[in-house]
């Protein structure tokens, strides 16, 4: 398969949830960040990877699986987890700009939870895929000296809630003006943290 730049778009819960491992906190979006018509679909995303380079002689490989299959409506169905009880999306490519982006939203929506998008770039190849979340650190700072200019809402946090400076910035920009800001930002040093790599592994069996 042939080496291509990729996004990957995470959905998690907005209040409760976040992937295990890959990093520690992601930036949330309320919106897809793709229009239905830039759709696309990658056989090579297809299968169980895994996170982290390969364990030594003798050491555990304690990496989450991401496993991809296809989805009868469209798309992908993601699971992510240590292959016990995985963290179940719905997952869709779509291009912009000659790169791909992946959107996944949670299978599961409950009554207390809101899904949220969160934005991974990616690099694949057909033996390892290799991820960098969108920088919250970088979005929190960028969104607190330019509040006007990105919609937003802030999140209190419950251990601190008369330090405004603790929020978290939770985006609610339509996808359209969420891609020009990408598109003007994509050179910055620090949009996207230090990737990290996944390496493609023998299918796990399905439950």
């Amino acid at each position: 398969m042939r080496i291509r730049t990729v996004c990957l778009l995470l959905g998690a819960v907005l209040m409760a949830g976040c992937l295990p491992n890959l990093n520690f906190w992601w930036q949330k979006s309320l919106h897809p960040f793709y229009p239905p018509q830039d759709l696309v679909f990658e056989e090579g995303l297809l299968g169980t990877w895994r996170e982290g380079e390969e364990p030594e002689a003798g050491c555990e490989d304690t990496g989450n699986f991401w496993i991809f299959a296809q989805r009868e409506a469209g798309g992908y169905q993601l699971a992510v987890g240590d292959g016990n009880q995985p963290n179940r999306y719905v997952a869709h490519l779509f291009e912009l700009d000659n790169v791909l982006f992946l959107d996944i939203v949670p299978e599961e929506r409950t009554i207390s939870t809101v899904p949220a998008h969160n934005l991974f770039n990616v690099i694949t190849s057909e033996r390892q895929l290799v991820l960098a979340a969108l920088n919250p650190q970088w979005v929190q700072g960028w969104l607190r000296e330019n509040p006007g200019l990105l919609a937003h809402f802030a999140v209190v946090d419950e251990d601190h809630p008369e330090d405004r400076k603790k929020d978290e910035l939770v985006l609610t920009t339509d996808t359209v003006k969420f891609q020009e800001f990408l598109r003007a930002h994509w050179s910055e040093e620090n949009l996207f943290t230090d990737p990290q790599p996944l390496r493609r592994v023998a299918d796990l069996k399905k439950d």
